[in-house]
Parts: structure tokens; C-alpha cells; sequence
């Protein structure tokens, strides 16, 4: 079958909480049901949300490839926006119709967190500036775990009246703990070494941290 464009948009709301928006999304579709071979090609996709003194607008475009017969969904030239935080990489989906496991491998454009905290209505009066962020990541999720690798950087950092720079950041999350080591920046005139560790599989998490300041 020829490929054909698509095209829709609808206003939504709901409550508890309340919320309301606007969504719409376009591409261009290609089926061969009998190799069951199916894309959606230059997908855009845009939402408008408002939750209480929130709001959120999220795009993501890209294009997806779902072939049943190998039971596998890949969507490559990935691309996904909230705020001025730019994601961009590449995801597949395999095994869809038995245990459903995601990969995928992003890259943080780089980003001011502080001013996309204040957009997402999430203002951080500790944390007063947070410059040039960026950083990849490799994940891999399914229905029972989730699991990611990979480095943050961020060129200017103050917070708590603190000036850091150069802040480097290894992380890796597995089996519900996320580990942040080595943590590496420059404080004043000297050197921050450090590492920490969260736990999530409880109910409160529980943190651990370790740091030298050398030269200070």
C-alpha cells in the first residue's frame, strides 16, 4: 500500500487531579500487512498540559518501524523536548508480545536546568544557577527491572551559596540503586572528589555519601 499522511489533534480534560490540554500529532504511514511490516514516518507529536500552576509541553518526533513478524519496534531518529531539555538517540522495543524489553541510548543536549526547573513549575530556591548541562545515556528496561548507564556534565553549578564548575558525574542505576560515583569538580581554588549512593527499594531512600575537597 502507498504511503499516506495522517493528521489529528484533540483537547482533553480530567480530574484527580485536574488536568486539561491539547494534543496533536502527524506523520506519514506505510503498512504491508502481509509482510506485517508497519512505519510511521516523520512523526510529530506535541502536547500542551496544564496541571494546577503546572505546565508542560512535550514534542517528540522521529521515525518508528514496527515489524510483528520479528516481534520488534525500533524508532530512530528520536528526538524529544520538555522545557529547553532536548533528548536525542535512538530506541527499540523487542520481544513485544512476550517480555517486552526496551534499549535505547540518548543524548542530553546541552540545557540550563535551573531555568527548566522554573518552566516546569518546580522552582529550586537552593540551586541558583546550573549551566551548560549535558550527557548520554544507555538504558535498558522491561516489566520487571530497569537499568541505565551513563555521564552528566555540567560546565557552571551554584548552589547553597556554593560555585562549582566543571562538575562531572558517572552514573549507574541497577537493581533499584543509583550510583553516582565518580563525582568530580572544581570548588574554589581546589578539587571536589566524590561518590554517593541512593537506594530507592524502600519507601524512604536511603542516601550514602563520600567526598574529599583537595587544595580548598
Amino acid at each position: 500500500m502507498q504511503p499516506f499522511s495522517i493528521k489529528t489533534a484533540f483537547d482533553f480534560t480530567a480530574s484527580n487531579p485536574a488536568t486539561a490540554g491539547h494534543m496533536a500529532l502527524s506523520g506519514d504511514v506505510a503498512l504491508n500487512t502481509d509482510a506485517q511490516i508497519y512505519s510511521l514516518r516523520n512523526l510529530d507529536f506535541n502536547a500542551d498540559v496544564q496541571q494546577s500552576h503546572k505546565k508542560i509541553n512535550l514534542m517528540l518526533s522521529g521515525n518508528v518501524l514496527a515489524d510483528l513478524n520479528r516481534q520488534t519496534i525500533q524508532w530512530t531518529d528520536f528526538q524529544s523536548r520538555t522545557a529547553n531539555l532536548t533528548l536525542k538517540g535512538v530506541m527499540n522495543i523487542a520481544q513485544l508480545t512476550t517480555n517486552p524489553l526496551a534499549t535505547g541510548h540518548v543524548q542530553l543536549q546541552p540545557f540550563d536546568l535551573k531555568e527548566t526547573l522554573t518552566e516546569l513549575g518546580q522552582p529550586a530556591a537552593n540551586l541558583q544557577a546550573a549551566k551548560n548541562v549535558t550527557g548520554d545515556l544507555d538504558f535498558s528496561a522491561s516489566a520487571k527491572t530497569i537499568s541505565a548507564q551513563g555521564n552528566i556534565r555540567i560546565e557552571t553549578l551554584q548552589a547553597a551559596k556554593l560555585n562549582i564548575s566543571n562538575l562531572t558525574v558517572k552514573a549507574n542505576f541497577q537493581n533499584g540503586v543509583l550510583d553516582l560515583a565518580p563525582i568530580v569538580a572544581n570548588l574554589y581554588q581546589g578539587n571536589l572528589n566524590a561518590e554517593a549512593k541512593i537506594n530507592v527499594n524502600s519507601t524512604t531512600p536511603r542516601i550514602a555519601l563520600q567526598a574529599k575537597l583537595l587544595n580548598i
